[in-house]
């Protein structure tokens, strides 16, 4: 069973024990989840060393691998849902040493960022992403810029570029895109999610309870593990906040106007394959999907994610050359018949 399917469950679980509760005090329906508020915008987005200022004058911490020389390519990196930009450190060295430059930044809600564990918001995340690419565009007018999202930052690239095709980036890599949502959601877990929601948004549920194995990377499940900034108990209406992500970067989809490289591994347990199937069926632009036999979740931090890098560095350089791990062989009928 998938991780998401256990998160809900447990969350089923939680329900029954409070149901009782939430009638007796008659909050049911009543309560409503949490979401950051966007201060006005007074200021252009700037990137700074240690940090980038979105034009709400809110301080992002930021990570940069700059190279030596001037960069082929800036690719901003987006992390995935309760992680922060440490997660980028092995592709950003990997990058850096291709003369490629990498800005990873911690979203709202996450990280080192104040009213952590809290949902940003959709908008605001993909608002960020298109103050980000502004700011970049500006430092380097004519270097391309590419969007490297993982799991729920892979949502939030697509969003974000279908939201502000004007701020035009020159590419997507979409690692283990969480793109389950639509009819790939069981309308069951939708039903409970909903009840939690509205009743107690602010409730918690550990990650302990899931049993999911998100990269074969001992060393990095331990050092995740033992890291305060990635975040262990997840608040209801943050899991909410992913869900209606996920529905609306599905919905994008086909609206994508830019290439794009999809990454999935063979043994995530976390994304589906259905959902990523669909998605490598439903894209119009030019797409380059890469299936990795070995491969978990966290893709770019498992024990083989220097090929998986050596693939995006690649397509980087030349996205209509065959990937150097050949993981992009497979045909779309293939790809479905890895799904069934």
């Amino acid at each position: 069973m998938r991780g998401f399917n256990r998160l809900i469950m447990r969350l089923g679980l939680q329900w029954r024990r409070y149901s009782m509760v939430a009638l007796l005090l008659g909050v049911m329906a009543c309560s409503q989840p949490q979401i950051q508020v966007r201060e006005s915008e007074h200021m252009d987005p700037v990137i700074k060393k240690d940090r980038f200022v979105a034009d709400d004058g809110k301080a992002l911490p930021l990570r940069q691998w700059q190279p030596k020389s001037k960069p082929r390519a800036i690719v901003i990196a987006i992390h995935g849902f309760n992680d922060y930009s440490k997660a980028f450190e092995g592709a950003g060295e990997y990058l850096r040493a291709q003369n490629m430059m990498v800005l990873a930044y911690d979203q709202r809600g996450f990280g080192a960022n104040d009213q952590r564990g809290i949902w940003p918001g959709v908008d605001n995340l993909i608002k960020d992403v298109q103050q980000l690419v502004l700011a970049a565009r500006k430092k380097f007018p004519k270097t391309p810029i590419y969007l490297l999202g993982e799991s729920m930052g892979a949502a939030v690239a697509i969003q974000a570029t279908v939201a502000y095709p004007e701020t035009k980036v020159d590419g997507l890599i979409l690692s283990a895109p969480a793109v389950w949502g639509g009819e790939t959601l069981n309308w069951l877990y939708r039903s409970v999610l909903w009840m939690m929601v509205h009743t107690f948004p602010s409730s918690e549920v550990t990650g302990r309870v899931i049993g999911v194995v998100a990269t074969d990377n001992e060393d990095i499940l331990r050092e995740m593990g033992q890291d305060p900034l990635v975040i262990k108990s997840t608040r209801v209406d943050a899991i909410h906040g992913i869900v209606q992500l996920m529905d609306v970067a599905h919905q994008s989809i086909p609206q994508i106007s830019v290439p794009a490289l999809i990454l999935y591994g063979e043994h995530d347990q976390v994304i589906p394959r259905r959902p990523v199937v669909q998605m490598v069926g439903n894209m119009a632009s030019p797409t380059v999907a890469a299936y990795y036999p070995e491969g978990y979740h966290l893709l770019l931090r498992d024990l083989q994610a220097e090929t998986v890098l050596e693939d995006v560095a690649s397509w980087i350089k030349n996205p209509r050359k065959p990937l150097p791990s050949g993981s992009d062989e497979g045909t779309k009928e293939q790809w479905q018949s890895w799904a069934e």
